[in-house]
């Protein structure tokens, strides 16, 4: 099953108007900050908000579709759902809340059971199918959640920031566990997230929102390489510099200039990566340099290196080693030059 969907939702502040497609097989992420409109599309598609325009599409065949007044109540949608906060029935064992969907459409209580429970140890837990949900962790929720949204082999699958709950060793392990899933699930999967590890493990499209609108569309790769907006710049660790570019030299809308190594012109991004930002106290000098004068307002350890932002000529993200915060004597307030070769500079379209 395919699914098509063009999804117009009218609110307060902006009006929603994004277009999801996905083939089976394809796991379709809709990457975004809060409020960019990433749940109201994915409540769309599930039945659970009305649109007040558009269509969606399943199989070609339309659940929704407002000129046509046409509505598919949620409950008769071929659709699994995942939330960030499980929504499991507290009363049931963990069992039960996995058996239910069988059940609400008629499968006998020993057989829908007997599947539950072949779904738990799928997922990794089927030690626990006889526990209730408030004798599960977060994660062991998570899963009978995804069990109970796979169990009844649906063409769709919505998940709604899945792992946002989880404590980082709990994210990292189901992360791959559900990427797993996902791999092997022959239907078509939306995720909705604003984490951009989880949009580039998991899915095989990204769609990237803000204010209600698609800003960016592509693979992983496409994404992470040529970020269009400086959201997704900040989500996949590049810093991104839109301008004017006259040969090598890429002009901001304040006047400052950028110097890559390839030869552009017109309406371009400048992006590098935050390690290829060097720091000095001096402006520094030789060719095919960029220095720009910045200070300091954050800086704190990431990983093996210290990361800094910086604000100035240009507001940068740079990663350097605790030794050259030392011996440069940094701290939070200091002005400093930010330097970048040239030929660390990716430049492309805008």
């Amino acid at each position: 099953m395919n699914l098509d969907a063009h999804v117009v939702v009218r609110r307060p502040g902006f009006d929603i108007n994004v277009e999801i497609q996905g083939q089976a097989g394809d796991t379709v992420a809709l990457l975004g900050p809060n409020g960019a409109g990433k749940t109201t599309c994915l409540r769309a598609v599930a039945g659970l908000q009305p649109i007040d325009a558009g269509r969606v599409l399943f199989g070609g065949i339309a659940v929704e579709d407002p000129s046509q007044h046409i509505r598919v109540p949620a409950s008769l949608r071929d659709v699994g759902l995942v939330f960030q906060d499980h929504l499991l029935f507290p009363h049931l064992s963990a069992r039960d809340n996995v058996a239910f969907g069988l059940r609400s459409r008629g499968t006998r209580k020993q057989q829908a059971r007997a599947t539950a429970t072949a779904w738990l140890q799928r997922v990794g837990i089927g030690d626990l199918a006889d526990r209730k949900p408030r004798n599960l962790s977060g994660g062991q929720a998570q899963r009978v959640a995804i069990a109970r949204a796979l169990v009844t082999n649906p063409s769709l699958l919505l998940l709604d920031e899945p792992l946002a709950a989880l404590d980082a060793g709990a994210k990292m392990t189901l992360r791959s566990e559900l990427r797993r899933h996902l791999e092997a699930f022959p239907g078509v999967a939306v995720l909705v997230t604003h984490d951009a590890l989880d949009a580039l493990m998991l899915a095989d499209t990204l769609v990237v929102l803000d204010e209600g609108v698609v800003v960016q569309r592509g693979t992983p790769e496409q994404v992470s390489a040529h970020p269009r907006s400086d959201h997704v710049a900040r989500l996949v660790g590049l810093n991104l510099v839109r301008g004017t570019a006259n040969g090598t030299v890429v002009t901001t809308g304040s006047g400052v200039d950028v110097v890559s190594a390839t030869d552009s012109s017109g309406d371009v991004f400048a992006s590098f990566r935050p390690s290829a930002v060097a720091l000095d106290t001096h402006r520094p000098t030789g060719s095919q340099r960029n220095a720009w004068r910045t200070r300091i307002t954050e800086l704190a350890p990431y990983g093996d290196v210290v990361r800094l932002h910086l604000e100035g000529e240009l507001d940068l993200v740079a990663d350097v080693t605790p030794q050259a915060i030392t011996s440069l004597a940094l701290d939070i307030g200091d002005p400093v030059w930010a330097v970048v070769k040239a030929t660390e500079i990716s430049v492309y379209p805008a």
